[in-house]
């Protein structure tokens, strides 16, 4: 990389006494924000005005397990329940119409995993039960469908739509001969011709990866989990913006980088509180893990590196629509009694994250604006397979459950911590 001499440094940066929130750098192409205070004067906290569903009443106000949703620039909403139908919302919360009904036929859908609105008001469903991507017209009828590439993903983030309409799905890792992904630099995201071809594949860095070295193994795959141990060990996270900025993050290097179409890197930094995890919640994760394959493989034993004390300061990255990344933070472990009929070598009592979850926020251009405290009935593990909130500017939609775990899609306002 070419270095910029220092006086060009000082011009493009600013001094403590001017800006004592952050440090601005140049370094070739880089952009070094590194932030040293919040430019908020005050947390943010997420006022609920709205929310979608019912606990009883007409079928098309319930819902199961929300597994995706899209919003239009008119916060009109398409909800997709873990089985068809998928149902179309107005502003206000009113079902105007069915989507896409279960099926194999043209427009329907087995398992529809992800949702996003196209530039003309379309809505892209992809149905990972039938292997395709469907399109749908702004008027609701059924449009095309496309077949989905070997090896795309199932996880966060599963299509994504840019300002262009530009369509983007993930790519799940390629497992070697030994169980573990192609090591990196590793396709992330493919971009989608109009016929579905792909044109263009984007991939993270394998610098990411000098303070995230663990590469994920077949032992630890489950579900929708490319690797369960990432609460635990830092793990390369990355997710692409509308703006088609893609952000990638080693959280070990307290640290993120945001590529931008033009080539240029903002990298952002800043320092996170320290998050411990438990000697206990170690060893419990341990031997849930161990009894898991010793069903499978009866000698089986814990391989690869042990579970470090302090969690990753950051687990995903989450793109606002407006521009700028919101990262949600790890969550300290809280102990309970352990649920009746759970094996009894796991103990008396079983380790479970904090449902306080705490999001902090980050301008386009990197600066570090504060922090977002989500309220507890928040339904967001972060793992793929539950639905994202989605973020524009300082509304965000998520999904939400209630006392008897009945979920809804609230619309939130953020507003200043009283």
């Amino acid at each position: 990389m070419r270095l910029v001499p220092a006086a060009l440094i000082l011009l493009a940066g600013c001094s403590a006494a001017e800006n004592p929130s952050a440090d601005v750098t140049v370094i070739g192409d880089t952009t070094v924000v590194t932030n040293h205070a919040a430019l908020w004067r005050q947390p943010r906290t997420m006022r609920p005005v709205m929310r979608i569903g019912m606990p009883d009443g007409p079928n098309e106000y319930l819902f199961e397990t929300i597994v995706a949703f899209a919003v239009d620039p008119a916060n009109n909403v398409v909800i997709s329940d873990v089985e068809p139908p998928v149902r179309l919302f107005d502003s206000t919360g009113k079902f105007v119409r069915v989507v896409a009904r279960h099926g194999q036929g043209p427009g329907e859908a087995l398992e529809p995993r992800g949702l996003a609105i196209m530039p003309d008001g379309g809505v892209v469903l992809r149905d990972q039960g039938n292997g395709r991507l469907n399109f749908y017209s702004a008027d609701g009828g059924p449009r095309t469908q496309w077949r989905l590439p070997q090896m795309s993903g199932y996880g966060a983030h599963t299509v994504t739509v840019d300002s262009a309409g530009n369509v983007y799905i993930t790519v799940n890792p390629v497992f070697q001969a030994d169980g573990t992904p192609q090591r990196w630099p590793r396709p992330v995201y493919y971009r989608l011709d109009d016929s579905g071809r792909v044109v263009d594949t984007i991939s993270a860095p394998a610098r990411f990866t000098e303070k995230c070295p663990v590469l994920s193994n077949s032992h630890f795959r489950a579900g929708w989990f490319e690797d369960i141990r990432w609460t635990f060990i830092p793990k390369v996270t990355w997710a692409l913006a509308p703006n088609g900025d893609l952000a990638v993050g080693c959280p070990a290097a307290e640290s993120f980088d945001v590529m931008h179409a033009d080539g240029r890197v903002t990298r952002v930094v800043w320092h996170w509180p320290a998050v411990r995890a438990t000697r206990g919640e170690r060893d419990q994760f341990r031997q849930g893990v161990q009894l898991t394959q010793r069903q499978v493989m009866k000698n089986w034993q814990w391989t690869g590196p042990g579970l470090p004390d302090i969690k990753p300061p950051y687990l995903r990255i989450l793109p606002n629509q407006d521009g700028g990344f919101w990262l949600w933070r790890s969550r300290k472990g809280v102990r309970e009694r352990m649920p009746a009929g759970a094996p009894p070598e796991l103990g008396k009592y079983w380790w479970k994250n904090s449902p306080s979850s705490t999001f902090d926020v980050f301008r386009q251009d990197g600066r570090y604006l504060g922090e977002v405290h989500a309220p507890d009935n928040l339904v967001f593990e972060g793992h793929p397979g539950t639905a994202d909130p989605l973020i524009r500017g300082d509304t965000v939609w998520a999904v939400t459950h209630d006392s008897l775990d009945v979920e809804y899609l609230t619309r939130f306002e953020l507003t200043p911590m009283e």
